[in-house]
């Protein structure tokens, strides 16, 4: 059970991530104040932390402005369901204008970081999805039993934080946690592509580099739009 690296005590703080962006905005702020958004800073960060991962990026323009108002529920209604089935997950990426190919091109992603039992759980009981690797489905039902406490286990069960291709091999072999991630080889068009970013690391590295491009002008603020926040967890006023 080596490879499921898991959180013991508690899951990991949500809000951890804001506490690193807020140390790179002051930094920012000390010697440009008001000029740069925390939308740009959360792009350029997600560029520089592939970057450092997976030893590739991309073109990112800045410019954006941020939103001048937050909601929770709005974020899980606008990012996909990890109970999705292959057709739900390709409504979803085309709502923002998003292809196929970038669906799972940007999948890849799930090549590091973590999921919580409860968004696998329905993947072992009560009985283990038949996609699943056996020998892997009894793994993580031993860190995820039943009841127990709703642990943080890595996305890949190899290399878990290294950006890379291995995400597919992952899938190919019964080795994704989410239903989500298993639903991309019940279609002929999106197993092609799983096998084929499988099959090349190059080839899948300017697939997710370009998607991740495309990605990063969905529904962008600019010009006198929005405005540009001092703390990126909360608005101005």
């Amino acid at each position: 059970m080596d490879f499921i690296r898991y959180d013991k005590i508690r899951a990991p703080d949500p809000f951890s991530g804001y506490e690193a962006v807020n140390k790179i905005k002051a930094a920012v702020e000390d010697v440009c104040p008001g000029k740069v958004s925390c939308a740009d800073i959360l792009a350029f960060a997600v560029r520089d932390s592939v970057a450092r991962s997976a030893g590739f990026t991309f073109p990112i323009p800045s410019g954006r402005r941020d939103g001048t108002a937050s909601s929770a529920i709005s974020v899980f209604s606008g990012i996909p369901s990890p109970f999705f089935s292959a057709q739900q997950l390709i409504d979803s990426f085309a709502a923002k204008n998003l292809s196929v190919d970038h669906l799972v091109a940007l999948s890849g992603a799930h090549s590091v970081g973590v999921a919580h039992c409860s968004a696998f759980a329905n993947r072992l009981r009560p009985t283990a999805d038949p996609a699943l690797d056996p020998a892997y489905a009894a793994q993580l039902s031993a860190v995820c039993p039943g009841g127990g406490a709703d642990r943080a286990v890595n996305n890949s069960p190899v290399a878990p934080d290294t950006l890379s291709n291995q995400y597919y091999r992952n899938a190919l072999a019964g080795r994704v946690l989410l239903t989500s991630d298993a639903a991309l080889l019940t279609r002929g068009d999106t197993a092609a592509r799983v096998n084929a970013s499988a099959a090349d690391a190059t080839a899948w590295m300017a697939r997710f580099a370009a998607a991740m491009a495309r990605m990063a002008g969905i529904e962008v603020l600019t010009g006198a739009q929005g405005e540009v926040r001092r703390l990126c967890n909360v608005t101005n006023n």
